[in-house]
């Protein structure tokens, strides 16, 4: 869901205020459920999950699944800068050597 927000209050952000700035609330709305069948798989799953799970219990979940990816992204970044150190311990080792 936070790509899905992220991208509509982001990238489409100005579109959507551009688009009720020059027509009704109401327009807008027919609009996005003319074109809502129009939904990729993810999307749909989206929708399904939220659903199935109508209740604060959904936004926990949500949360919960947010913050385990993010902290598996925190993890990956800092395995990541751990090896560009080590690459760069062993470069500065090479230089000293060849400065020797």
């Amino acid at each position: 869901m936070d790509r899905l927000e992220r991208y509509i209050f982001g990238q489409a952000g100005p579109s959507i205020y551009t688009y009720l700035a020059t027509h009704t609330v109401q327009q807008f709305l027919d609009e996005v459920k003319k074109n809502g069948g129009k939904i990729n798989p993810k999307q749909q799953g989206l929708v399904d999950l939220f659903k199935e799970n109508k209740t604060d219990d959904w936004q926990y979940k949500h949360e919960s699944a947010l913050m385990k990816d993010r902290w598996k992204a925190i993890y990956a970044r800092e395995e990541e800068i751990g090896r560009r150190e080590r690459e760069l311990k062993a470069l500065r080792e090479q230089l000293e050597d060849l400065r020797g």
